[in-house]
């Protein structure tokens, strides 16, 4: 079995609001796998099911 290694992750902290978010929705546009670090959880759901459903921006 072979192992991708060239996937990227990126931890984002804030990722519910204001540079956070913005910073989810550029990141999540290039297939960079991201985990939003929030202290809400609920509405860390509704973040990720919006970047979910959102089709990815191109320049």
């Amino acid at each position: 079995m072979k192992t991708n290694t060239n996937r990227r992750v990126a931890l984002i902290t804030g990722a519910n609001r204001g540079i956070g978010l913005q910073t989810a929705k550029d990141l999540g546009s290039d297939d960079i796998t991201l985990l939003l670090g929030v202290r809400d959880l609920a509405k860390g759901e509704v973040v990720a099911a919006r970047l979910l459903t959102t089709p990815p921006r191109r320049p």
